[in-house]
């Protein structure tokens, strides 16, 4: 279900949409967003497919370009004067339903005077606009997002990915110095999960989760105490890899910090 709908007219801002629309459905979802081109299928009656995009929608988007109110027809009359005309219909529908409508003015255009718009679409004229123009075009966008986030029905974006890698913690796995002739592999893992593979002489460092955890280690005719600990986001906790000097036992241990 989209709960935003993109209403604009193709030969006045059909490249703005359609990049307005990408970056929408990067940011808040594509499941969140209707655009004809894009969630039409072959075939598919179009005036029932749009009228059901907007009974599911909680916000119109008017894209409003330099040429949205003067557009003519084949016959020469403004198709804004068309009642079928389907910018006119789309949102007449929708500030009839009492549905959200943002117009959007594009790279420096105004709201059409009183007298461009019919009289169905003269609520429109009172709605806030936002502008989104080349210059400024992120930053317009992320004016727009934050007023849409605003709005109960529409998803939320989730956490950029530098947050989560923020959020992320760290586990440093530190072999001790060699003393074997031939090092054995130590096989490490974590939540009975194997994390890494490793020699005495590595050093490897692994993400996680925050919270609590356990860890242990094997390698060929010896196994480790498993060992729990916690782990914080952004935290990075660190475990000396031994083999015990006379008993040959294998020995994972957490390092103070």
């Amino acid at each position: 279900m989209a709960g935003i709908f993109i209403s604009y007219r193709r030969d006045d801002s059909d490249v703005a949409a359609g990049r307005l629309a990408d970056d929408l459905s990067e940011i808040l979802g594509p499941h969140s967003i209707f655009r004809d081109v894009d969630k039409l299928e072959p075939g598919e009656d179009f005036e029932i497919a749009l009228d059901h995009a907007l009974s599911s929608c909680v916000v119109l988007i008017a894209v409003i370009g330099a040429r949205w109110s003067s557009i003519t027809d084949g016959g020469g009359r403004r198709r804004l004067e068309d009642p079928k005309d389907w910018v006119r219909a789309e949102i007449s529908r929708a500030l009839a339903r009492g549905i959200r409508v943002i117009p959007v003015l594009i790279s420096g255009t105004t709201m059409p005077r009183e007298e461009e718009v019919p009289v169905d679409l003269k609520a429109l004229l009172k709605r806030q606009a936002l502008e989104l123009g080349d210059r400024h075009w992120k930053q317009d966008i992320e004016l727009l997002t934050q007023a849409l986030e605003k709005i109960p029905g529409i998803t939320k974006r989730g956490p950029p990915l530098s947050a989560m890698a923020t959020a992320m913690g760290r586990v440093t796995l530190v072999g001790s110095r060699q003393w074997f002739a031939i090092s054995p592999q130590i096989i490490v893992s974590i939540d009975n999960m194997e994390v890494a593979r490793m020699k005495l002489s590595d050093q490897v460092t692994v993400e996680i989760k925050p919270g609590a955890h356990t860890i242990y280690g094997k390698m060929p005719l010896s196994s480790s105490k498993t060992t729990t600990f916690d782990l914080e986001p952004g935290q990075t906790q660190t475990f000396s890899v031994s083999i015990n000097r006379l008993t040959g036992g294998l020995r994972i241990e957490l390092l103070a910090e």
